[in-house]
């Protein structure tokens, strides 16, 4: 019961954090009208500009990294010393790799 109640939690967090995001998304393309005819503005707008520039730098880093990850547990999981067992762990390890990934590729793609 108590792992229920933290993954509801995380989800609820995680919720909100994209809530955020997509208001700060909103604030800055407001700001990017705005600012043409604001010239104090411009300097936010550049500030969002090199935010949003790092974080997808960041989760290009990610993606490459768990790219990595995936290539690497192929070569485990098709080795000669794989059991049944070990076989499902590193295909559900695999699964949830390739979701982040994907995850990533669509937050990327905003």
């Amino acid at each position: 019961m108590e792992i229920a109640n933290q993954d509801m939690a995380a989800r609820i967090l995680q919720a909100q954090i994209c809530a955020i995001n997509n208001d700060l998304r909103d604030s800055f393309e407001s700001l990017q009208c705005t600012s043409s005819q604001n010239k104090y503005l411009q300097q936010v707008v550049n500030d969002y500009t090199q935010h949003y520039e790092e974080e997808k730098d960041e989760k290009k880093a990610q993606y490459e990294a768990l790219q990595l990850l995936s290539d690497y547990i192929d070569i485990i999981g098709n080795g000669h010393y794989a059991n049944e067992y070990f076989t499902q762990e590193v295909k559900q390890d695999q699964h949830n790799i390739i979701k982040e990934m994907v995850r990533l590729k669509r937050e990327l793609q905003k």
